[in-house]
């Protein structure tokens, strides 16, 4: 038996598995069709499919993804210690206003090397989580928030960390509130050490940094 699985965003089908069982998490919000074919002696005896849907819970829900051509497998993963990385490595970032737009700061930027900061109200509730970092890979890096500060402006940065010399990476950004997609930013191309500023968020109001993408490069 061999197991595919059609993404919601992939045109293309990925194989995920073969066997009786296999293991496959679902992280995009979205529609997937999974597919096992049953193989014989002179191919596919039985092809059977069902969905899978995914949601987006209640809050806010950022989700990251990209695309890089150069890389010729954007599904295969790298050992964490290896000294090649096994595709491009593109970083959500989530900024509360007190950073005054600056990224990377050590508190007020919720990225992979802060995932779960604590901010100002006590408690976890009004603090963001990075709940999944992918490094070589296609994404999704995935971003939420329960209760936001009434009144106060967050950002959404998207930042194209390393390509490992795979060249430009085409990022997208789908924004969930309360389990409904307020926005999706898609086909930006960000060269290596660019910083895409992509949304401002408000009460759950999310708009657009721009009519085109605001990027900086070697940020």
């Amino acid at each position: 038996v061999v197991w595919w699985a059609y993404f919601p965003h992939l045109p293309d089908p990925v194989r995920i598995g073969e066997g009786i069982t296999f293991d496959f998490t679902a992280n995009f919000v979205g529609e997937y069709e999974i597919v096992a074919e049953v193989m014989g002696g002179d191919g596919v005896l039985v092809r059977l499919s069902n969905h899978l849907l995914i949601i987006a819970g209640a809050g806010l829900h950022v989700e990251l993804s990209w695309h890089t051509p150069g890389d010729d497998n954007e599904t295969d993963t790298s050992d964490p210690l290896a000294l090649f990385s096994a595709g491009s490595d593109v970083d959500l970032h989530f900024l509360h206003e007190e950073a005054r737009g600056v990224f990377f700061g050590p508190l007020l930027d919720c990225h992979f090397a802060n995932p779960n900061p604590e901010w100002y109200i006590t408690g976890p509730v009004d603090n963001p989580r990075l709940d999944r970092d992918d490094t070589d890979s296609f994404g999704p890096e995935i971003l939420r928030l329960d209760v936001y500060e009434p009144g106060k402006t967050y950002t959404v940065g998207v930042h194209y960390y390393d390509d490992w010399d795979y060249g430009s990476a085409w990022a997208a950004v789908r924004i969930f509130v309360d389990g409904v997609l307020a926005d999706e930013w898609a086909n930006v191309e960000l060269q290596r050490d660019d910083m895409w500023t992509s949304h401002r968020i408000v009460d759950g109001v999310a708009a657009r940094q721009g009519t085109v993408p605001d990027i900086t490069p070697n940020y």
